[in-house]
């Protein structure tokens, strides 16, 4: 059966503890949505706490902000189609948690995967938003030519995964075409293997200035809550 994927972004509110935040998204999230029936296949929740020391920086950062723009990052896989009121069930319980939440419904696009026993619990994500120039299929043409780059100029990556939005949770939800997952063994190795080199930093300002006209980036620590049956 075809799995579905949504991500949500959420922010605690300036009342809750961050730590009971996360344990409550951890623990208590996954649990409400069994209860509402909804097919949760495998659920991942990222904490937004990781914070490298690069030894040549992304070109696109969130630059000397105290706090991310987000606290945690969920991502939900269904199995089958989750329904039309996908965001309803998503976002249940979260208003009385969350300063804000965004959810965007995604068709993931695994293109560099692990070998088997690698780490891949660190990672490096981008919240892009196409040029305005682009059309959706133009702006995913020029990010799938983009994957070439990724092997030979971020060394540290050892998978690689491009999720194409196809809905957003509410019509106040910040623009997002394109969420981009870099994978990592270590907060190290994001560190010191994310560019190859200046050049390297150079060569994908450029390629991703073609199609991309601004990005959120989230350095965060993944925690498997469900995997996948099998």
């Amino acid at each position: 059966m075809p799995t579905s994927k949504v991500f949500l972004f959420a922010r605690a509110r300036a009342d809750q503890r961050l730590a009971d935040f996360v344990q409550w998204f951890a623990r208590d999230y996954p649990a409400a949505l069994r209860a509402a029936q909804a097919p949760l296949q495998r659920f991942v929740l990222n904490i937004c706490d990781v914070v490298p020391t690069f030894r040549i920086a992304p070109f696109i950062a969130r630059g000397g902000a105290a706090r991310p723009a987000y606290d945690v990052c969920a991502e939900l896989w269904f199995a089958g189609d989750p329904g039309s009121d996908w965001h309803t069930t998503c976002l249940d319980g979260l208003g009385a948690r969350a300063e804000h939440v965004h959810g965007y419904r995604v068709d993931e696009k695994v293109l560099y995967a692990p070998a088997a026993g690698t780490p891949v619990d660190i990672k490096f994500m981008a919240l892009g938003r196409w040029q305005d120039h682009l059309t959706d299929a133009e702006g995913r043409r020029y990010w799938t030519e983009h994957a070439r780059l990724v092997p030979r100029i971020h060394v540290g990556v050892n998978q690689y995964v491009q999720n194409w939005v196809t809905a957003g949770t509410a019509p106040d939800c910040p623009t997002v075409t394109g969420i981009a997952e870099l994978h990592f063994a270590s907060v190290q190795s994001l560190g010191e293997d994310f560019y190859v080199s200046a050049e390297g930093q150079e060569e994908i300002r450029r390629d991703v200035s073609r199609f991309t006209k601004s990005a959120t980036t989230l350095c965060v620590r993944e925690q498997v809550i469900l995997a996948s049956a099998g």
